[in-house]
């Protein structure tokens, strides 16, 4: 797990709004409204997500994939599982209004990889609702439609620095400096190195894609839950570069490492009885490997100090994008009416 340090080397694609907000029937420039920075020099699910509920009524999330070495942008090396069943309230709001944005995209033709495979809970005896699909095609698509609705991107510069300076913040980039009164964080596992005393923590996450066939009824398998050693395994059907595979993650049965690179211990799985399990993967091979950084945390998490200076973070931000568009628009909206009334 990694603390406030965050990974080495971070890098940011910038996105200024300017935009008329709704119900606000007023222009904000980049010098009067807010600066979204964006991990990775690929655009991340909480900035863009809030630059489209801030420019439309309907909400939206972000990005434009690249560079990425320290694997920051966890959304696309995640597994893309979305899970429609949840106790919390807010989780259950959050993939279900997601959910809805992503089967409307599919309607519409654009091309996401989506499967509708559901959830089977061995260890729980329960079947539930889900979907998989793939994050950056997602998250490429939402920033495509907020670029139309009037968001400005400023890309392929590093963020160096973030300083107050008189009533704005100055963002300090290897391009220039840009400056905005209000300024939102969303930069992965990178926020603490930006935002003093960051109160969350970020653990690495991956999951292995296998070299078992996938073909005739086994593509509609669900995603399956079930028991293994100190944890759970999960093994489900994923469309990776066009073609299905197996994949294949746990939970509290292996701690990762902090390196910033993947791990094989799906040896480890399967001599813990993975293949007694499920018999299909007695004889898989690992095919690559799926990781990167992201918050413990699985629900929005909003920081500021001074209510103009933001970070936010979610673990697992794409299947909850809906949801974090509107809350993260809502509350720079609040920070402004809030000091324009003071």
């Amino acid at each position: 797990m990694r603390g406030a340090s965050g990974p080495s080397r971070p890098s940011a694609t910038l996105a200024f709004r300017s935009a008329i907000l709704p119900n606000h029937g007023a222009a904000w420039t980049p010098s009067t409204t807010s600066l979204s920075a964006a991990q990775g020099r690929s655009a991340q699910p909480l900035p863009i997500a809030s630059a489209s509920g801030l420019t439309s009524p309907s909400p939206s999330s972000p990005a434009t994939p690249a560079d990425d070495p320290d694997h920051q942008a966890a959304y696309r090396w995640a597994g893309g599982a979305v899970r429609l069943a949840w106790d919390d309230p807010w989780k259950r709001a959050a993939v279900e209004e997601t959910a809805a944005l992503v089967r409307h995209f599919a309607a519409e033709g654009v091309a996401l990889d989506l499967i509708e495979n559901g959830y089977l809970f061995l260890n729980r005896g329960e079947a539930v609702p889900g979907l998989n699909l793939a994050g950056a095609k997602f998250v490429r698509e939402i920033l495509r439609r907020a670029v139309e609705a009037g968001v400005q991107l400023f890309g392929e510069r590093d963020i160096q620095a973030v300083t107050p300076d008189d009533d704005v913040y100055r963002v300090v980039t290897s391009a220039g400096d840009l400056a905005a009164r209000r300024v939102l964080l969303a930069l992965g596992a990178a926020n603490p190195r930006f935002f003093p005393n960051y109160p969350l923590a970020f653990e690495k996450r991956q999951v292995f894609v296998l070299d078992v066939p996938v073909e005739g009824p086994r593509a509609a398998m669900p995603h399956l839950v079930l028991p293994l050693g100190s944890g759970v395994v999960y093994c489900f059907v994923k469309n990776v570069a066009g073609v299905l595979r197996l994949v294949v993650g746990q939970e509290d049965i292996i701690d990762h490492n902090d390196a910033p690179e993947p791990e094989n211990y799906f040896p480890t799985l399967l001599e813990l009885g993975l293949a007694e399990r499920l018999p299909f993967l007695a004889h898989a091979n690992v095919h690559d490997i799926l990781w990167g950084f992201d918050a413990t945390t699985k629900s929005l998490v909003i920081t500021s100090h001074d209510e103009r200076l933001f970070a936010a973070n979610c673990g697992s931000a794409v299947r909850a994008a809906g949801r974090i568009g509107v809350e993260l628009a809502e509350r720079l909206i609040a920070s402004m009416t809030e000091r324009s009334l003071a």
